[in-house]
């Protein structure tokens, strides 16, 4: 009498991880997909930064303060790349130089 009614728990608790599993997959590979539809909808001169992680990314941009500094250099017609600048990783984890 209580076999089904385990047999019908262990179904479920398979059921609900594959769909969790699949959903994670999904995520990563939709995330994945916007990124590359972003880089290839950008300009040929525009370089494309990409951080190791967000504390980096906080800490050399947004702690600062120079979020901003490259549309102030575009208004003024000084675009030219600080000297602090971080270092440019492309999207297959390479460190550009």
């Amino acid at each position: 009498m209580r076999e089904p009614i385990v047999y019908f728990g262990i179904g479920f608790l398979l059921a609900a991880l594959l769909i969790l599993g699949a959903r994670v997959l999904a995520r990563s590979r939709v995330g994945r997909l916007a990124r590359k539809r972003l880089e290839s909808a950008a300009p040929p001169n525009v370089e494309i930064v990409h951080y190791e992680t967000t504390k980096s990314f906080l800490m050399d941009v947004a702690a600062k303060g120079k979020a901003l500094d490259w549309l102030r250099d575009q208004l003024n017609g000084t675009a030219t790349q600080s000297a602090s600048a971080p270092t440019p990783v492309r999207s297959d984890g390479a460190v550009l130089k």
